[in-house]
């Protein structure tokens, strides 16, 4: 009867262990998510400013990012300097 009490016990003290880690893990998810929201409309405000300054926003595609990049920073160079393309 002692050993099924202790089994009992230890069984109750992981489930408790267990639960706190999933509650860690629900916080941290949270947090990303928070993050994550914050940041995408970060980028909705970025997108808009391009836009009204009649700058391209590019695709997702990773090679039409770096060529948006390298014309963006060529763009703000020129205007900076008051170079015409």
């Amino acid at each position: 009867m002692i050993a099924l009490t202790t089994r009992l016990n230890e069984r109750d003290e992981t489930i408790i262990q267990l639960q706190e880690e999933l509650e860690a893990y629900d916080r941290i998810h949270r947090e990303t998510e928070e993050v994550l929201d914050v940041k995408d409309k970060r980028i909705i405000e970025l997108e808009q400013a391009l836009r009204e300054n009649h700058i391209p926003v590019p695709k997702d595609k990773r090679e039409d990012l770096v060529y948006f990049t390298k014309r963006l920073v060529c763009q703000i160079y020129c205007r900076i300097y008051k170079i015409q393309l």
